[in-house]
């Protein structure tokens, strides 16, 4: 919806016509978790990090982690793989080139924590 020239989410029109409060940089959040949602019961206002913990609380921030990610190219078995090579002494550019990942990206699976392979 477009308002004064920009583009504007229908739910915060409606909120703001329903309390008279103008959003302005918070979040309107809904309480019913249907983003389309302009029923101003379920309105309210918040921060990105209180919508943030909002989804988390209702079990809505699922992050794919591993080989279930989109973008993955490896697997669960080969970070494992990947990892005991490299413990028996293979390099990083040769364990890159058999996974067909750069060694970069051995390197962190190897040495920094992974927030996406952590669970390995």
């Amino acid at each position: 919806m477009r308002l004064n020239g920009k583009q504007v989410l229908a739910h915060r029109i409606v909120y703001e016509l329903t309390t008279g409060v103008d959003p302005g940089d918070l979040i309107v959040m809904h309480s019913c978790d249907n983003p389309p949602c302009c029923n101003p019961a379920h309105l309210s206002l918040g921060t990105v990090a209180e919508n943030n913990r909002d989804r988390k609380e209702k079990g809505r921030s699922v992050r794919l982690q591993g080989a279930k990610h989109g973008q993955a190219k490896l697997s669960e078995d080969d970070v494992r793989e990947i990892r005991r090579r490299f413990a028996d002494g293979e390099s990083q550019a040769s364990l890159g080139s058999s996974f067909g990942v750069h060694f970069s990206r051995i390197s962190q699976l190897i040495r920094e924590p992974d927030r996406n392979w952590s669970h390995v």
